[in-house]
């Protein structure tokens, strides 16, 4: 056995070490091939999306009009979203305005038909002055008008303007061999395993994607009705929302059997269950704004955006959906986090949660074990991801063959089983090697590397806090680019004085999370501790409605193990918790 663990230690390293070994634009470029990537680096048009000039195009249905508060600059550097637009006067949106104008033309100086059609586009914006959330010589929002695709239903409750309702989900812009190969790899056969996964068991399976504020693609499940309690599917049922880990995707909520998985035990015992899809991970890799995954732009966030952007916009989209005010969650992992961050830091949303749920929560970092994670964090190797632009680690085209191929028998199946636990999760006494390789058909989903040096930030803070990404306090105009010297920054690489108004990164309170809590805990789980749960509940404070500890459980068994007692109990607080008759 130790020469077992001595192996995987020696495997996990080198197995993130070539995970890493992605090339200076991003992370899968290597992957999608050669002629894709140069093809795409040759375009001399910009997609309609991320000009937004000409209205939607013939397979979107509806494209928000390019604005500061609305728009990822593609491929020209980032995400202006996060800068508070909404509010700014117009002389701060006219001088923005002019410093993307700039910032566009310098990128794209070598490509005459780009550069006219960036021009064209400011003129035409410039024109709209004083239209909805416009302001002078800024981008003005055009709240686009609802096609058959788009349409809320009547009844519903108005869902944040940004958010689009498209299913299907929207094709890219036809045409062009070199997106459409971008596109083609991005969407692997892969993408189809949550509806293998739930329809062979003779589920319902409703698919939907919606586009946040900053244009990326999430795609939602729901299950509507199980099998057995309140099966008919014109029944109105209590809802339930799903949050998925780090390096995980919805499917890990039915990747075992209909009995076992949370999905399908709450379907059964009569929920409208919906699971979210964050940004990057193996389901919501687009952007309507012309970001490819193999860009590192793409990857240009954290946990602040999947909280405070992402979540909402899913959260809303599901209620408006079921026709229903609140609803129940459960994360796990980093699912905790996003919901007490967006708690904390729109308050409103406690009043959208009859309970929230935390299943391994991962919030406070100080004490956590797991030796990997601690030995990274500690040697600060996240910032190898910065200096390198790696926007994506772990990509599940990588990793997943690799991991199906060498895992499948004995011994390596307990090598990788070992080192997976090594890497990031811990030992469990219930997950099986065979269990594994099973799990190995989803696993992992794809994690942004911005999101992991995020984390390591928080570990490495002398304050039990958690913290917005730390941007640094040097605010030259200039990076350094491995192989390429000093370059412009991206528009959303910054500082913390321009992004927060101060040199520290604001904490979020959780004081200000007042929706009921429950915590579901495992004595044996590394990454979810003892103490660290212990101060945030002490913040909670009257919120914090019980805990529910099982003494033999680590981090993964609350959705990997196949005796799952916890789900018993989960039913029986939402049963309790949630509105709606059963």
């Amino acid at each position: 056995m130790q020469l077992l663990r001595t192996a995987a230690a020696i495997l996990a390293l080198c197995f993130v070490a070539s995970c890493a070994a992605a090339d200076g634009s991003g992370s899968l470029a290597a992957m999608l091939g050669s002629a894709a990537v140069k093809g795409a680096q040759q375009l001399n048009t910009i997609p309609a999306a991320v000009l937004a000039a000409d209205g939607p195009t013939e397979t979107s249905a509806a494209t928000p009009t390019l604005d500061a508060a609305n728009t990822t600059a593609a491929g020209a550097g980032g995400e202006l979203g996060s800068r508070g637009f909404g509010s700014s006067g117009p002389g701060q949106r006219q001088r923005l305005g002019a410093e993307l104008r700039t910032y566009l033309e310098k990128v794209f100086k070598d490509r005459p038909a780009a550069l006219s059609r960036i021009r064209e586009a400011y003129e035409k914006e410039q024109q709209q002055e004083g239209t909805q959330q416009g302001g002078a010589g800024g981008f003005g929002y055009r709240q686009p008008e609802p096609t058959d695709k788009q349409a809320p239903d009547a009844q519903q409750p108005a869902v944040e303007a940004m958010s689009l309702y498209i299913n299907p989900p929207n094709t890219p812009q036809p045409g062009n061999p070199a997106i459409d190969a971008l596109y083609e790899a991005d969407h692997p056969e892969h993408q189809s395993r949550m509806q293998e996964l739930v329809t062979q068991r003779g589920y319902p399976l409703e698919t939907y994607t919606v586009v946040t504020r900053d244009g990326y693609e999430l795609v939602m499940f729901r299950i509507p009705y199980g099998k057995y309690r309140n099966n008919q599917p014109g029944v109105k049922k209590p809802v339930v929302f799903l949050a998925h880990g780090v390096t995980l995707a919805s499917d890990s909520f039915t990747i075992l059997n209909a009995n076992e998985s949370m999905g399908f035990v709450l379907a059964d015992a009569g929920f409208d269950v919906w699971f979210g899809n964050t940004r990057g991970n193996t389901y919501s890799r687009r952007n309507v704004n012309g970001l490819y995954t193999y860009m590192a732009e793409f990857w240009y966030f954290s946990f602040d955006q999947l909280s405070t952007i992402d979540l909402p916009t899913m959260i809303d989209f599901a209620l408006a959906k079921a026709g229903a005010s609140k609803l129940a969650f459960v994360g796990h992992s980093q699912g905790c986090t996003l919901a007490i961050a967006l708690c904390a830091d729109k308050p409103e949303y406690n009043n959208k949660f009859s309970v929230i749920a935390h299943m391994g929560p991962v919030v406070f970092v100080d004490f956590f074990r797991a030796p990997f994670l601690r030995f990274a964090a500690i040697n600060s190797l996240d910032q190898l991801f910065i200096a390198l632009s790696i926007g994506e680690f772990l990509p599940n085209r990588l990793v997943a063959p690799l991991y199906g191929t060498l895992c499948i028998s004995w011994p390596l199946d307990e090598v990788c089983a070992a080192a997976l636990s090594f890497i990031f999760y811990g030992p469990s006494i219930f997950i099986t090697p065979d269990d594994y390789v099973s799990i190995a058909t989803t696993w992992p989903s794809s994690v942004g590397s911005r999101n992991l040096v995020h984390w390591a930030q928080n570990f490495r803070s002398s304050e039990l806090e958690l913290r917005k990404y730390d941007f640094g306090t040097a605010c030259n105009v200039t990076k350094w680019k491995f192989g390429h010297g000093f370059q412009p920054k991206p528009f959303r690489e910054t500082c913390n004085q321009y992004e927060y108004g101060s040199e520290v990164p604001p904490a979020y309170d959780l004081t200000k999370v007042t929706a009921p809590t429950l915590m579901f805990l495992g004595e044996n789980d590394i990454m979810s501790v003892a103490s660290d749960v212990e101060e945030e509940v002490r913040r909670f404070g009257p919120a914090h409605r019980g805990d529910f500890i099982y003494s033999d459980y680590a981090h993964m068994d609350f959705v990997w193990d196949r005796n799952a007692k916890h789900l018993v109990d989960l039913a029986d607080v939402f049963f309790r918790f949630s509105p709606g008759t059963f």
